[in-house]
């Protein structure tokens, strides 16, 4: 008798969580990395699949991936080093150009 007055409340618990995970987006998310994980020709080995997801989610939440940046970040220091060196060797030619404006 007891399980069945439970009934009605695990049912109410089970809607509640499911209008919860629909209002706050799992669900999408978690089909869109889904739905890549069958559409790749090549999956990983079953041990890979949740590395798969794991590397994906962020991408299904528009977030960039880590490696990504890692690699812009890369990019964008050697630059900076780039353009730090640039700037030294004008104040260099400046610096002569000053000098032999003295000079005259």
């Amino acid at each position: 008798k007891k399980t069945m007055q439970q009934s009605p409340q695990i049912q109410r618990n089970k809607e509640d969580f499911r209008d919860y995970l629909q209002r706050s987006g799992l669900i999408d998310t978690l089909t869109k990395v889904l739905v890549n994980l069958y559409e790749v020709p090549d999956r990983p080995p079953t041990t890979g699949a949740l590395e798969f997801i794991r590397q994906n989610i962020g991408v299904a939440l528009g977030e960039t991936n880590a490696s990504v940046l890692r690699q812009e970040n890369e990019a964008l220091r050697k630059e900076n080093e780039e353009l730090k060196k640039r700037i030294a060797e004008l104040l260099v030619q400046q610096g002569e150009g000053d000098k032999a404006d003295k000079d005259k």
